[in-house]
């Protein structure tokens, strides 16, 4: 009886373990016509509001996903809030076709008054392809005798939106690394020559993650790090990428600094193997006089690149011209010399680091 009980519990956390779908085929960002009814189902005479976008994230638990509709709206400036509803298991259906499984109500709050319930309904709810139909209950907890619940019916049906190969950009760039307090860079500015700055694979589909970690500014002065998650990139062609909104990202400096940042999506791009990364950071003083400190925060450089350094310099390696060079291709003096300040630099072809 006890072998055959044990017999019983392995095979079923087998077949658990095997029913956990690769989540990875519908992940990414959705732009759908959101459409909002309140006491009332969702009809052909029903008015969406256009260009939504919905995020089908990764869960926390194998096989599940997040439903992640952010900052949504009802009409022309009437904003809701969040519905975010997380870990739903994935349904695989065959054939490019994927389900929902049974997701518990999530408690949440919109216009910061209204208590609601709200879950993904499992019967009405796919994907196809790279179509969504997201159908989502919510009931609105109206704390009123007569009435305590009214039903609001919400529908999100799109299309995924088509990502960058960021394969193109991942890597270690060496840069001139700036840092001004209180006041943007400019050409009079010092940098923090030979700093890594790290791009690399996020957890969305058509993201990356910038990664700066134990910087300093100036001499021993070590700052933490900066790693700003999922940033999405922009295709722009001809090697030209650019970088899409991403939120502002809590962090500490020197363990006692709490500060937000982001990427700055103007001004920041990579263009060939070159990088201009510009990071707006806002020190959370806690002061009533000065209650936020902007730092801003610069890398430009260049990408190393594994295969050998004639693509990223753009010189022959082959020739190994006398001198040094720095990483763009740029002489900087005849040899090593004490005066060269610390950074990576082509010598005889190969990359010195000083």
């Amino acid at each position: 009886m006890k072998k055959t009980l044990l017999t019983f519990l392995a095979t079923f956390l087998l077949c658990g373990m095997v029913a956990a779908q690769d989540v990875s085929k519908v992940l990414g960002t959705y732009v759908t016509d959101l459409y909002i009814n309140i006491g009332a189902p969702i009809s052909e005479n029903s008015e969406p509001v256009p260009g939504v976008k919905v995020q089908l994230t990764p869960g926390t638990m194998p096989g599940t996903v997040n439903f992640e509709l952010r900052d949504f709206e009802m009409g022309e400036g009437m904003m809701l809030g969040d519905i975010v509803l997380p870990n739903i298991p994935l349904i695989d259906n065959g054939e490019g076709n994927y389900g929902f499984g049974e997701n518990a109500p999530v408690s949440l709050t919109l216009m910061e008054v209204i208590n609601a319930q709200a879950n993904l309904n499992t019967e009405t709810s796919y994907v196809r392809g790279d179509e969504l139909m997201a159908n989502v209950d919510v009931v609105w907890l109206t704390g009123d005798e007569e009435t305590p619940e009214v039903p609001i019916y919400v529908r999100a049906a799109g299309t995924k939106e088509q990502v960058a190969d960021v394969s193109k950009v991942l890597g270690d760039y060496v840069t001139d690394l700036y840092i001004n307090i209180g006041a943007p860079i400019s050409e009079d500015s010092e940098p923090v020559p030979g700093v890594k700055v790290q791009l690399t694979q996020g957890t969305m589909p058509g993201t990356v993650n910038f990664e700066l970690r134990d910087f300093e500014m100036g001499e021993g002065m070590m700052l933490g790090d900066i790693v700003l998650p999922n940033i999405p990139l922009i295709d722009n062609g001809e090697g030209n990428y650019g970088f899409g909104e991403n939120a502002p990202v809590s962090l500490t400096l020197m363990e006692v600094i709490n500060a937000q940042a982001n990427l700055n999506t103007e001004t920041s791009y990579v263009r060939g193997n070159e990088l201009m990364a510009n990071v707006d950071v806002i020190w959370l003083t806690g002061d009533e006089e000065m209650p936020e400190v902007p730092i801003y925060v610069r890398a430009a450089g260049t990408r190393l690149i594994p295969e050998g350094i004639g693509n990223a310099v753009g010189i022959d390696a082959g020739a190994k011209a006398s001198g040094v060079y720095s990483l763009s291709g740029v002489r900087v003096a005849d040899g090593l010399s004490g005066s060269l300040p610390k950074g990576i630099y082509i010598v005889n072809g190969k990359k010195i680091i000083r």
